[in-house]
């Protein structure tokens, strides 16, 4: 019963919208807000454990549905009880897992970046005293 119930969510705001493919904020927010099923973290949780269960695909921002929704019957003020989401065992996910943000690649992007603009300000900084070191030799004469 209990996984039935977590299909059931996952189902949810699949069929909220009747199609197979929802942006992920789309698919949080019928969940979290909209249906008032669970609070957001369940719902990324959900997600995480539908992929993993191959229930459905997280690519590029979109949520697939790998399975037929239609064939679950939502009731009306349908919830996902704290207990089901303990037995059930939810893996803990976050947003970075499902919209590829590799914060490891920014922070190197970022770095490089910054490591060219010193060098660009060094080159001019040397091309600068090397004006005025020529500049001022000619004073002398």
């Amino acid at each position: 019963m209990t996984e039935d119930s977590i299909k059931m969510a996952l189902a949810y705001p699949f069929k909220a919208r009747n199609k197979a493919k929802l942006h992920i904020k789309d698919f949080i927010f019928i969940l979290s807000l909209e249906g008032l099923v669970c609070p957001p973290s369940i719902a990324l949780r959900l997600l995480k454990w539908g992929s993993e269960k191959g229930l459905v695909e997280v690519k590029d921002g979109y949520v697939y549905a790998l399975f037929d929704f239609g064939t679950y019957e939502i009731p009306f003020n349908f919830k996902l009880d704290s207990k089901i989401i303990e037995d059930t065992k939810l893996p803990y996910a976050s947003w970075n897992e499902f919209l590829n943000i590799n914060t490891s690649s920014i922070i190197k992007s970022n770095k490089k970046k910054k490591n060219i603009k010193r060098e660009q300000n060094n080159k001019e900084e040397e091309e600068y005293i090397k004006d005025n070191k020529a500049d001022s030799l000619m004073d002398y004469f």
